[in-house]
């Protein structure tokens, strides 16, 4: 009989990540949904980790292959996984509490695994207002200028075996798939009203060298599947918008915003 392939497949890709692997790990094991499997890849690394990883025994499938970039490691894992559906955490990213997962998994099988991506909010605890709450319908100008951190989206594992990440910049692999491939309406979505995970930040995407290399390829990626018309309102619109976001929000609206957040996700089952 053929083995039932899980429900998610979660992947972690890792180099010399030290203690913050291990706290992602404790956050997966602590979920009360257990359908699922842990996939590590891992570039090589020299701190320690092999030897920890090799003494998790079967509770983790490891593969330790060199590769070209964090996106080269993302397509190499996406290779390796069988679950319904994929996610990635970042080594130091935790799912929000014990309950997230099983709330992710009872909002797919509630629509009846119809959609290709599902995704939910962020908390984020370096951020000014603590959470990124998305929309549910995500207008053409929020895909436009926004990104939806890639560990909110649990995706049909065939998906991502026909369309893998872009490798040709070291970061926004994750934003120009996002943008090409929901963008672009090739795939369905629906989000799910739940804070999902809570994001580390600090990574390789807020480097601001690795930022400015990343801009002709997220460039190029909208002119792909934005109009020209598109392109030029929605650019305007979001300059007004950092406009008024320095003259209003950054003056110290965020306080009473990260003050709301506080006291919807503690009044609301998330």
């Amino acid at each position: 009989m053929q083995k039932k392939a899980p429900f998610f497949s979660i992947v972690i890709v890792s180099l010399n990540p030290g203690e913050a692997l291990q706290k992602t790990l404790t956050s997966i094991t602590s979920q009360s949904f257990r359908d699922y499997e842990v996939i590590v890849k891992d570039g090589g690394s020299s701190d320690g980790t092999l030897e920890y990883l090799k003494g998790l025994g079967d509770t983790i499938r490891l593969s330790v292959q060199a590769d070209k970039g964090i996106f080269d490691a993302m397509n190499q894992a996406i290779a390796l996984t069988s679950g319904d559906f994929v996610q990635f955490l970042n080594c130091g990213d935790t799912f929000f509490d014990e309950q997230s997962l099983k709330r992710v998994a009872d909002g797919i099988a509630g629509d009846g695994c119809n959609h290709d991506l599902y995704f939910g909010d962020i908390h984020k605890p370096t951020a000014r207002s603590g959470f990124s709450n998305y929309p549910r319908h995500l207008s053409r100008y929020f895909i436009f200028n926004f990104p939806i951190c890639h560990q909110a989206w649990f995706v049909k594992w065939s998906i991502y075996q026909a369309n893998p990440f872009s490798t040709l910049s070291r970061i926004g692999g994750d934003d120009i798939w996002f943008k090409s491939m929901v963008g672009g309406k090739k795939i369905s979505y629906l989000k799910i009203d739940a804070v999902v995970v809570t994001y580390q930040g600090g990574g390789a995407s807020e480097n601001r060298t690795l930022k400015a290399e990343s801009i002709p390829f997220r460039r190029a990626a909208r002119k792909a599947v934005f109009s020209p018309g598109e392109y030029a309102i929605f650019s305007l619109c979001f300059r007004l918008r950092c406009l008024l976001k320095r003259i209003f929000y950054d003056t110290g609206a965020w306080r009473i915003v990260r003050k709301y957040q506080q006291w919807r996700i503690k009044n609301k089952s998330v």
